[in-house]
């Protein structure tokens, strides 16, 4: 984890993958959750999605991608995010978890970094 990671990203949230379905009527299979360090911020500015399609965003998370270190899977769209710990709840619906619309990759290599992500909700 960067050094700037490392006293920014205190915070958890929970992925939620999708592994098939929520299309067409399907059944939505849930993968296994899993948490990565970060930080988030409540938000409700108006953005631009990776189509172009403008949605008012809910929560933004901050993150390397890692959980103490290890790098985790990128979240997709359509996965869902929860804040916290709430590896416990198989359901994202139930353990409040929202939908991720974007997923932003942020430049890091000027400090030396690996590049940061923004998932927004």
């Amino acid at each position: 984890m960067s050094a700037t990671a490392n006293w920014s990203y205190t915070a958890l949230a929970t992925i939620y993958p999708v592994t098939r379905g929520g299309r067409y009527g399907d059944e939505v299979i849930y993968g296994t959750p899993y948490l990565i360090d970060c930080t988030w911020q409540s938000s409700n500015e108006v953005v631009k999605d990776d189509t172009g399609k403008e949605f008012v965003t809910n929560n933004v998370f901050y993150t390397e991608l890692k959980r103490n270190g290890v790098d985790v899977q990128r979240p997709e769209r359509g996965f869902y995010i929860a804040k916290g710990d709430t590896t416990s709840q198989s359901d994202p619906r139930v353990a409040g978890a929202d939908i991720i619309i974007t997923v932003k990759e942020d430049d890091m290599s000027f400090f030396g970094e690996e590049p940061d992500y923004e998932i927004r909700t």
